[in-house]
């Protein structure tokens, strides 16, 4: 996993909120104390092993999953603070396969891929785009679809189809990968814990100091699930957080023969480009 490729995508949705949105009165601080309280006040716990890889086994038990999920995007320099938010429900049958649906500010979308092809719809101007998988992929948009998501499509995509990998050993490695070979990436890992609404939470936080990133996995202590993916960047003087707050993963769900597949809708037009914005 090379965290460094979020970068270009950090940055391009830290302009957007803030030139759609405009600042918010009252919270400017700078990026440095910003990307500091985002990663909370917290007291230091042993590292747990056992309970990071057990929530893990459950988010990556299988190939096919229905995830409900709201991903948040903030935008912070010394001047502006905003935020912007995406409601997503998303259907996926790894390596190449899903049918996403999203409300982003006030726009709905709802994005297929049969594995080769992806349409991106928007349903108020019922407009659609074509990309090729690897095209929307490739794009500063695919986390949308959910940052988790996003990121086992990616992996299982150049794992599973390129080399042939047996799924569930994959998984398996994804899972190795968070747990023990982090290191060869060049992270570093600390855990953390904290306390919010009655729940206690650990913070496995991912760092790649050269590239002022970093990962985080939430993991509820009591449910000893994968709550919220987080990721800390800076790009251009802006701190930028995106997180994901998972709210309910359906594994192995019924999938409708129709599931991936696409029929322009009637008076849709195709048009030759559709990036995802807000407004």
């Amino acid at each position: 996993m090379e965290l460094a490729t979020f970068l270009p995508m950090i940055g391009r949705w830290g302009l957007l909120v803030i030139l759609l949105l405009g600042p918010s009165p009252g919270m400017a601080e700078p990026v440095s104390s910003y990307l500091s309280a985002t990663t909370l006040n917290t007291r230091t716990a042993s590292f747990n092993q056992a309970l990071l890889r057990t929530a893990l086994a459950k988010f990556f038990q299988t190939t096919a999953f229905r995830t409900e999920s709201t991903i948040s995007i903030t935008a912070t320099t010394a001047q502006v603070n905003v935020n912007l938010q995406s409601q997503t429900e998303t259907l996926t049958v790894l390596p190449r396969n899903f049918h996403s649906r999203l409300e982003l500010g006030n726009k709905n979308y709802e994005i297929i891929s049969n594995g080769q092809q992806v349409w991106v719809l928007d349903l108020a101007k019922k407009e659609y785009a074509i990309l090729s998988f690897q095209q929307f992929q490739d794009s500063d948009d695919s986390f949308l679809i959910g940052l988790g998501t996003s990121f086992l499509l990616e992996m299982a995509d150049s794992n599973i189809t390129d080399r042939g990998t047996n799924p569930q050993d994959w998984l398996s490695s994804v899972i190795d990968f968070f747990t023990v070979n982090y290191v060869q990436e060049g992270l570093t890992l600390s855990q953390s814990q904290v306390s919010q609404q009655g729940l206690t939470y650990s913070l496995y936080q991912y760092q790649l100091p050269q590239e002022n990133l970093t990962l985080v996995l939430w993991i509820d202590e009591q449910s000893q699930t994968l709550a919220k993916l987080q990721i800390l960047g800076q790009e251009e003087g802006m701190a930028i957080n995106i997180e994901e707050t998972i709210h309910r993963q359906q594994v192995n769900p019924v999938i409708p023969r129709d599931a991936f597949q696409f029929r322009p809708p009637a008076q849709f037009t195709q048009v030759e480009e559709l990036p995802l914005d807000p407004f």
